[in-house]
């Protein structure tokens, strides 16, 4: 039992950072990231579909991404996607290709950009904080029905705080990582 309840703890913190790495990506460094856009959606041919299953996306230098849709008539729709992404970005369509210059952040911008990854790194860490809450519960429950012995409980404490450490760097780390990208002229 204690150790089913571990193994779905780790799953779902693990998931949790993930994600957390995921929303990193989004937010805009002073470099080019074609994982800036590959997400937007796109309205083609009555589907939303994400930019990077229309189009190649490459990023030739650091303040450029370059968006070469396959088929040229989706050309317009990724472009207007893109613009409605709320991305802070002004897409340039040539015919051919979507080209998006990405000015350098003023350093104003950068703090506020760190000020939000840390906000999400808060966020995160509550999230990891509730569901150890929820483990930890579910162990007390287990020792009061006399399913799990006292030993059981306090080797689960302790593995659940083991975990929560853990967890936790990871996402310091990814925070001090993403941070100094920003930060980086």
């Amino acid at each position: 039992m204690l150790e089913q309840i571990l193994r779905e703890l780790k799953s779902k913190m693990e998931t949790v950072v993930s994600t957390f790495q995921e929303e990193l990506k989004k937010i805009r460094t002073g470099r080019a990231n074609t994982s800036l856009v590959e997400n937007v959606k796109v309205q083609y041919f009555a589907n939303l579909m994400p930019l990077r299953e229309l189009a190649t996306i490459s990023a030739p230098n650091p303040a450029t991404i370059i968006v070469s849709p396959w088929d040229k008539n989706a050309l317009g729709d990724a472009e207007l996607a893109i613009r409605n992404a709320n991305l802070g970005l002004n897409p340039v369509n040539d015919g051919v290709k979507i080209t998006l210059h990405l000015p350098a952040p003023t350093s104003e911008e950068r703090q506020k950009l760190t000020k939000i990854v840390s906000a999400m790194a808060e966020e995160a860490k509550v999230e990891i904080r509730n569901l150890r809450e929820e483990s930890w519960k579910e162990i007390q429950n287990l020792q009061k029905q006399k399913k799990l012995t006292e030993d059981d409980r306090y080797s689960g404490e302790f593995r659940l705080n083991k975990m929560i450490e853990e967890f936790n760097l990871k996402i310091k780390t990814l925070t001090e990582n993403k941070e100094k990208e920003i930060l980086q002229v």
